[in-house]
């Protein structure tokens, strides 16, 4: 099925030069563009609105150590320095 695209002439010329760099025309490159843009918002739909590669990371991400403040007394000790 064909349809038109209407496009200012700055974005024109960066879809063209996108294209050719990748060996496509302008509709394949438009096309690969719009389903891989389908597929990232079928994603994020999954995961409440988050990105799969955060919600990926975060359950990777090292769990954080707070200190036990009664073990860090020694930390609020003054020391004595030479002068």
């Amino acid at each position: 099925m064909n349809f038109s695209v209407h496009m200012d002439e700055k974005t024109l010329s960066e879809l063209t030069q996108a294209a050719q760099a990748q060996g496509l025309s302008r509709s394949a490159l438009l096309t690969q563009a719009f389903k891989q843009y389908v597929k990232q918002q079928q994603l994020m739909d999954k995961n409440n609105g988050w990105p799969k590669a955060l919600i990926d990371h975060l359950k990777k991400a090292a769990p954080i150590k707070c200190p036990d403040f009664d073990d860090t007394s020694d930390l609020l000790q003054l020391k004595e320095i030479e002068l």
